[in-house]
């Protein structure tokens, strides 16, 4: 790969070692012996070169009860915020089969973006495929956000400011709740933040014809577990209308397959009049985001997110706390 920063070839050159020294793909065996796979996998990445949790955030759990299908949220809260706080729900990433609010990333990432923002994060384990297909994650998605605003007081969430974001395959799901938000299914959130989000179908399966057949086996696994429709409700960049989307951010990274489902969406969404921030960053990969230890790339990108949220959703401007 070329034009990355040192951090970010020295995470490639990890992630390969670690993948030939455990000698097993990822997608091998029973679906729990794939997730445990592929939470070590990250776990060691990040404890390698994720920056360590901020000691600012207090870090807690709450239980969700999402309209039957009970789950929780990872808390990320600044010490010093006020009584009544804006608030994200943030969806992790793991190609809608692998991934959880708990692993070492995500603490390092939505610890300081909480930090830095002042925006408490409730980052959801929703419903993972194959157990649980589309519709299933997108609509669990929803309930919680109307729970989060039913439970407002208790919670010291600004009604007003309760805003949706994602990594990835959540980023995916994030944008496809919102999709079905616009159309009347949920309460409307005050903002939409996408990283790296897989949200065109019909460029994913573009990109497999020229991909290499590992990556094409690994891909079809996860479209198969996930089994999305075909006319653009999981895929959003592929839908027939998009109006009534809240204000979006959308990040991707440079080296990524892609960013060209997250630049048509940018594009199809300022079409229709929403207010979009789009950035592409320099030197990144699609899972690069979090090496913000090593990589002054993944630190750039951190700030960005961090300083669009400030902007969003109206909080300090003080700069970054990194």
């Amino acid at each position: 790969m070329t034009d990355t920063d040192l951090g970010t070839a020295e995470w490639l050159e990890l992630d390969a070692q670690l993948r030939e020294r455990w000698g097993i793909p990822l997608a091998q065996g029973s679906i729990a012996e794939q997730r445990d796979r592929a939470r070590r996998l990250a776990d060691t990445l990040a404890a390698a070169t994720a920056t360590a949790p901020a000691t600012a955030c207090r870090i807690h759990e709450i239980e969700i009860d999402a309209g039957g299908l009970g789950t929780y949220a990872r808390v990320y809260e600044p010490l010093d915020h006020g009584d009544t706080v804006p608030s994200q729900l943030f969806l992790h990433g793991g190609g809608f089969v692998h991934g959880s609010p708990r692993e070492l990333v995500n603490e390092s990432v939505l610890s300081w973006r909480a930090v830095s923002t002042g925006v408490r994060i409730l980052s959801l384990a929703y419903a993972l495929a194959p157990e649980h297909p589309f519709p299933a994650a997108r609509d669990q998605t929803i309930h919680v956000l109307e729970e989060l605003r039913d439970r407002a007081g208790e919670l010291r969430i600004d009604r007003d400011r309760l805003g949706l974001g994602g990594n990835s395959a959540g980023a995916s799901i994030a944008a496809s709740a919102s999709l079905a938000i616009a159309q009347g299914a949920g309460p409307s959130i005050h903002h939409l933040a996408l990283e790296v989000p897989a949200v065109s179908l019909r460029g994913i399966h573009d990109l497999l014809a020229s991909a290499d057949l590992q990556a094409r086996e690994e891909v079809d696994t996860l479209l198969r577990a996930y089994r999305p429709d075909s006319d653009g409700a999981a895929f959003v960049a592929d839908a027939a209308g998009l109006d009534g989307f809240p204000p979006t951010l959308i990040v991707a990274a440079e080296h990524d397959p892609l960013r060209p489902g997250a630049a048509l969406l940018a594009d199809r969404l300022r079409a229709t009049g929403i207010e979009v921030a789009e950035h592409v960053v320099p030197g990144t990969l699609h899972g690069s985001a979090g090496i913000t230890r090593t990589s002054t790339s993944s630190q750039r990108w951190q700030q960005i997110v961090d300083g669009a949220l400030r902007t969003a959703y109206g909080t300090r401007t003080d700069g970054d706390a990194r």
